[in-house]
């Protein structure tokens, strides 16, 4: 099993997003004659380092017609480096990226351009082929990775001993007495009510005697890697799997 410190201040952090944007907000983005961006909401990892996603349109390159791209802004604190496996997908295209941060940056990732999002380049009017990129007025983004954390010196020792207690949960994980389901791809995650509720006042209120998934002592997860909530769980990334459970931001 990875450990989620596998030295002293050393941490990995799994992520998985699906942003949902209206064909609608694109639009009005590129209607627009001011600068301005579509942002996804803000996320903080369980060590602190903070990131969020924007879509904006540019003539970066040179370029007559205006560029999509998804740019990455990641927040740094008391971070020494971060390193980063990156890997985004939509219907139309798809890449990879494992770029290594020291400071607080923006990293932009060319989509395609802003006449091959809406289906109007000149090169799909004159019949170049391409791929859609908006499907029944959504334009869906996938975008999973792993954030390697390296910490300051100065905190090293503290992060350690706080790790050695996640420990425990971990140690409790695998003793078996599991009580609730994650229903991810058809597959059942066996897990504990107790330490998800500990962990994150989402499931606090999921486990509510009224609730449907308290009643049935199971919840389903469309739409989402059973190999990325396993590892999740494996790791105690609690906070990691209450993100995927509800971040359809959009």
């Amino acid at each position: 099993m990875t450990s989620f410190a596998d030295e002293i201040g050393h941490f990995e952090y799994p992520f998985y997003h699906k942003w949902i944007i209206t064909e609608n907000r694109l639009k009005a983005l590129k209607d627009s004659t001011n600068t301005e961006r579509i942002i996804s909401d803000k996320f903080t990892t369980i060590v602190g380092l903070k990131y969020f996603f924007e879509i904006e349109f540019n003539n970066r390159g040179n370029r007559n017609e205006k560029l999509a791209e998804l740019c990455l802004h990641l927040e740094m604190g008391t971070e020494e480096m971060v390193e980063l496996k990156l890997k985004v997908s939509t219907s139309g295209c798809g890449f990879e990226s494992y770029p290594r941060f020291l400071r607080s940056e923006k990293q932009n990732y060319y989509l395609c351009s802003v006449g091959e999002l809406f289906g109007s380049s000149e090169r799909l009017l004159l019949g170049g082929g391409g791929r859609k990129y908006i499907i029944d007025g959504e334009f869906t983004l996938k975008i999973e990775g792993n954030f390697k954390i390296k910490k300051s010196d100065s905190e090293n020792e503290m992060e350690f001993f706080q790790t050695k207690m996640e420990q425990r949960f971990r140690d409790i994980w695998n003793m078996g007495y599991t009580d609730f389901s994650i229903v991810i791809e058809g597959k059942e995650l066996k897990v504990h009510k107790v330490i998800l509720a500990c962990q994150s006042p989402f499931f606090v209120a999921m486990f509510k005697p009224h609730t449907k998934e308290a009643i049935e002592n199971k919840v389903e997860i469309p739409g989402f890697s059973y190999s990325v909530v396993e590892k999740a769980k494996e790791l105690k990334f609690i906070g990691s799997v209450k993100c995927m459970t509800f971040n359809w931001f959009g």
